[in-house]
């Protein structure tokens, strides 16, 4: 199995998931593009007395425009569970390699009434999560870290309903 990452790839895995535009954070980008521009074309205007106030508004106006464009390029999608229209939050959680059984049986959704282990920061087993907002959808793989590269352990898994919320609720708060 390929290197794969659980965010940009879920859409493979799970046909539930899309990936979709994000209006609000378009029209906030949208936003501060135009009130830069206003800023940045405002500071001509100002006189010879008033230097520091067109100054300031140079700087501010190239930094709204800056910060807009940014903001578009790297908030522009999201990934939503499409049931429930719920937006899907990235988590992942670090474990020893003692722990790798318990946590493929976790992921796997057979993790009845077992606790998931304790999380270990420096720990080489990944567990990433997707959770649904609204707490309907879960997505999980687990994947070890070797020759500086986190590698795929297991499939992604797809848990939907009561499934979901018992994952849930095994995950380190």
């Amino acid at each position: 199995m390929k290197n794969r990452s659980l965010n940009h790839h879920i859409t493979e895995e799970c046909s539930d998931v899309a990936l979709a535009t994000n209006g609000k954070a378009i029209c906030a980008s949208a936003v501060l593009i135009i009130a830069g521009t206003a800023l940045f074309y405002s500071s001509f205007t100002f006189g010879p007395e008033a230097d520091s106030v067109a100054m300031l508004c140079f700087v501010l106006g190239i930094f709204a425009v800056a910060l807009g464009l940014i903001w578009l390029g790297a908030r522009r999608t999201k990934l939503v569970y499409l049931p429930t229209g719920s937006r899907l939050k990235h988590r992942s959680y670090y474990y020893g390699n003692a722990c790798t059984g318990q946590i493929k049986s976790l992921a796997a959704g057979s993790h009845h009434n077992a606790a998931a282990p304790q999380c270990d920061h420096n720990g080489t087993v990944r567990l990433d999560v997707l959770v649904a907002l609204d707490g309907s959808f879960v997505a999980a793989q687990v994947l070890s870290y070797a020759d500086y590269t986190f590698t795929p352990l297991t499939p992604i898994y797809c848990h939907t309903g009561n499934a979901a919320a018992a994952f849930i609720s095994k995950l380190p708060k």
